[in-house]
C-alpha cells in the first residue's frame, strides 16, 4: 500500500507548485491544498490496491512481470555498457584496453577410476575422498584395497 511516507514532501510541493502559479495562489487556502493531497492520496493507494484485481488477473500479471525484468534489465545493461564506452572513450580509452579478459577456465577432465567392485562393475572409486559404502564392506569382509584395483 502506498502511504504518505512514499510521498514525503508531497504537500509542500503542491504548495510549491501552487506558488509557481503566482496570483491564483493567493485564491487557493491551505485546507484546500491539504484537502486535494488528501484525496490525491486516497487515489493513488487505490491504484496500488491489489486486493480487487481478480486472482486470473494477479496469475497474468505474475506471469508477465519476470518477462518485464528481464527486458528492463537488458535495456539497462545496453545503456550502462554505452555509458561506460563513452565514458571511456572520453579519456582516450577502449573499453577491451580498461578490462581484463578472463582466462578461459580450463575444462575439469573426469578423474581415472580406481578402485572397481569385483562382481558389479557399476560400483567405482577414484580413490579419493571417503571410501564408499561398499568399499568399507568388502575390506570388513577380509577383501584388501589391491584386490579392487582396475
Amino acid at each position: 500500500m502506498l502511504s504518505t511516507a512514499h510521498l514525503q514532501g508531497g504537500l509542500y510541493g503542491i504548495e510549491f507548485f501552487l506558488k509557481k502559479l503566482g496570483a491564483n495562489y493567493m485564491k487557493v487556502s491551505r485546507v484546500a491544498v491539504r484537502y486535494c493531497y488528501r484525496r490525491l492520496i486516497k487515489f493513488l493507494e487505490a491504484l496500488m490496491d491489489i486486493s480487487n484485481i481478480p486472482v486470473a488477473e494477479l496469475k497474468s500479471l505474475l506471469a508477465q512481470i519476470p518477462k518485464e525484468i528481464e527486458r528492463r534489465e537488458k535495456e539497462e545493461k545496453l545503456q550502462v555498457r554505452k555509458e561506460i564506452i563513452a565514458f571511456a572513450a572520453e579519456r582516450g580509452f577502449a573499453l577491451s584496453d580498461l578490462v581484463d579478459e578472463a582466462p578461459a577456465k580450463k575444462a575439469r577432465t573426469p578423474v581415472a577410476v580406481k578402485y572397481k567392485h569385483p562382481s558389479d562393475s557399476t560400483l567405482v572409486w577414484t580413490g579419493r575422498g571417503r571410501q564408499p559404502k561398499w568399499v568399507v564392506s568388502f575390506l570388513a569382509n577380509g577383501g584388501t584395497l589391491g584386490q579392487l584395483l582396475v
